[in-house]
């Protein structure tokens, strides 16, 4: 299916190499006023279904939200329960990145099969996301099962070893050849780390929830103290010793991706409550919400592809300075891919 195009690229050439990059966005970043007036559990009734894309993350982000504006402190059982419905949903995602997208990308055969089959457990333990009250206590089915799948699939079909044994592992070159070890092979080459600004899990969200609310464009064009930042996998897994020994950046970012996949069996059976925001599967997501008299007077959102896709952001700082030889064409894919935009982009080259 193909999706409508909502983030635009453009790359000049000059001299021999990209001197000029334009990233302009349509997305509806003030969708969320349609919220305002609109008691919050209705309001929040509607977020699957006007963002279909990680709607289980945009939904435990406004109930987040919601909970804070109303002063509510959400049981620690409630807090497992939404964290535990994002790390299944950043499975199903993830997973989506190996076996179809970044096999489509290389022309490479990708378990399609296998994916349909992990994705069909995961999806019907999805635990249900309801309203209610946040502060009550909630039974938490067991996680067990799925967990299990989920590690086995991983093994069979993605790594080749346990998750675990993955995990532990620093070096990829040491992994034994599978669908991960292939494809890094074919991405090594790609993309420079110059640039690289995380978004790290402990900024100050309360911070960039006041900008959010009191700062006309933020959501459109964040920023972490005047810079730009990447939020995502590679932006929570930088430290690893696997990702530090890649040079280049879309290998380092699959990577990461992976490494943050090989961890989700345990921290499902684990069971954290997660941070006060979102660490959705392409990054960083916020919800902020102002109540007046039961009804929303104001509803922002600050989701991850306006940080990876602002246009000083890390897509541009990638692209500045590639050569312009070769298939360039190809290569801007790559680096657009590697970012996992939630909707589709067009991508055009300008020679000068």
């Amino acid at each position: 299916m193909q999706v409508e195009a909502e983030i635009f690229v453009g790359v000049t050439t000059g001299n021999g190499v990209v001197d000029r990059v334009d990233v302009t966005s349509k997305r509806k970043v003030g969708a969320s006023s349609l919220f305002i007036g609109m008691e919050p559990e209705r309001a929040i009734s509607f977020i699957p279904m006007l963002y279909s894309v990680c709607a289980r993350a945009q939904t435990v982000a406004a109930m987040k939200a919601v909970s804070l504006a109303l002063g509510l402190d959400p049981s620690r059982s409630r807090k497992i329960l939404w964290q535990r419905s994002v790390l299944l949903e950043t499975a199903i995602e993830h997973l989506w990145k190996i076996h179809i997208d970044w096999a489509d990308y290389l022309g490479i055969f990708g378990d399609r099969a296998a994916f349909a089959m992990i994705r069909k457990e995961i999806s019907a333990s999805f635990p249900d996301l309801y309203w209610g009250n946040p502060e009550t206590v909630v039974n938490l089915p067991d996680i067990g099962g799925i967990a299990a799948k989920l590690r086995q699939h991983l093994r069979e079909h993605v790594f080749g070893v346990s998750p675990e044994e993955f995990l532990a592992m620093e070096d990829i070159g040491a992994l034994p050849d599978c669908p991960v070890s292939r494809l890094v092979y074919h991405l090594k080459e790609i993309g420079g780390r110059e640039g690289f600004h995380a978004l790290a899990e402990n900024a100050d969200f309360a911070s960039l929830r006041m900008r959010l609310d009191t700062e006309p464009g933020f959501a459109m064009r964040p920023d972490l103290h005047g810079a730009p930042c990447e939020t995502g996998p590679l932006a929570r897994m930088h430290s690893h010793p696997m990702v530090k020994c890649i040079a280049n950046i879309v290998p380092a970012r699959f990577v990461a991706r992976m490494l943050e996949l090989a961890g989700l069996p345990g921290r499902l059976e684990e069971g954290g409550a997660g941070p006060d925001h979102v660490e959705s599967a392409r990054g960083a997501l916020l919800h902020s919400v102002r109540i007046e008299d039961g009804r929303i007077s104001r509803y922002g959102i600050l989701a991850p592809t306006e940080w990876n896709f602002h246009p000083q952001g890390a897509l541009a700082r990638g692209l500045l300075g590639l050569d312009a030889g070769g298939d360039l064409g190809k290569i801007a894919e790559a680096l657009i891919l590697s970012l996992d935009p939630c909707t589709g982009f067009e991508l055009r080259i300008n020679n000068a």
